[in-house]
């Protein structure tokens, strides 16, 4: 498993390194070595997913591995040390053992309150360490501390991922009320870069709070009205397709011609 950052290293340099050894010598016994642990930090097990596929590489292609704990035993009870273990459990394992470490007596995170305002401080190099290895642990609590402190009227559900979300308000006048501009940018590109395609995503959600009540919502690229459902203050939007760019209008006017909001009970 690699040992700097995972943007740097591909994934598939186990299957490579096997059939380098096999095809050098291919009556000997093949060993990958596997860190269970993102050095040099051994606290941090690689993530589940990318755990399962080195390790799948491995076996796939005749190598014996070598699945190596550096921290606490403590870890294997984390989502990647779980993975590890799911995918080795018919391995015969290894003598050794591992001593548990102390526990730790200075605080990774600390909140502060002052007057009506507060502060989270990460301690180390939080922000130096997401950069460079974007570990899921950190993107977990870098996601938990935003919405700690913030509200999120804006929510787009059943994405893969690398969508930008922005929004816009267009003042009214001249008889018409204020509407929203929503832009979703799909970044979900085939690598490798630069991006010749990018993948489109379907039946996206966008559900907004707090804005009242929404008549029509049209998609200006694709040139056709989204489904619009109302509850508990909540509006909901269906977008059936989403390519590259897509621009949503939402009005709060009445529209004839578009699809009704639907007043879910």
């Amino acid at each position: 498993m690699f040992y700097g950052p995972p943007r740097n290293a591909p994934l598939f340099r186990p299957s490579v390194e096997a059939k380098v050894m096999e095809t050098i010598a291919p009556h000997k016994p093949r060993v990958i070595f596997m860190a269970a642990d993102q050095k040099p930090w051994s606290w941090l097990p690689h993530s589940p997913v990318e755990t399962k596929l080195c390790i799948a590489s491995t076996v796939a292609n005749g190598a014996n591995l070598w699945y190596g704990l550096h921290g606490s035993t403590r870890l294997l009870d984390t989502p990647g040390g779980r993975a590890g273990q799911e995918m080795i459990r018919f391995l015969r394992p290894l003598p050794g053992r591992y001593v548990e470490l102390a526990e730790p007596d200075q605080p990774a995170i600390v909140l502060n309150r002052f007057g009506q305002g507060a502060s989270l401080y990460f301690a180390g190099t939080f922000g130096e360490m997401y950069s460079s290895f974007s570990p899921p642990e950190y993107r977990r609590l870098f996601h938990n501390a935003v919405n700690h402190f913030t509200t999120r009227p804006f929510n787009l559900t059943g994405i893969i991922g690398n969508v930008e979300l922005v929004v816009r308000r267009q003042k009214g006048g001249n008889g018409r009320k204020e509407r929203l501009i929503v832009h979703l940018i799909n970044y979900s590109g085939v690598p490798v870069r630069p991006f010749e395609k990018v993948y489109p995503q379907r039946h996206l959600k966008l559900q907004i709070r707090g804005e009242g009540r929404f008549t029509r919502a049209r998609a200006l690229r694709a040139k056709r009205d989204c489904p619009l459902r109302a509850q508990n203050g909540i509006c909901q939007i269906e977008l059936l397709e989403l390519q590259g760019y897509e621009i949503i209008v939402l009005d709060r006017g009445n529209y004839p011609g578009g699809i009704p909001v639907r007043d879910a009970s």
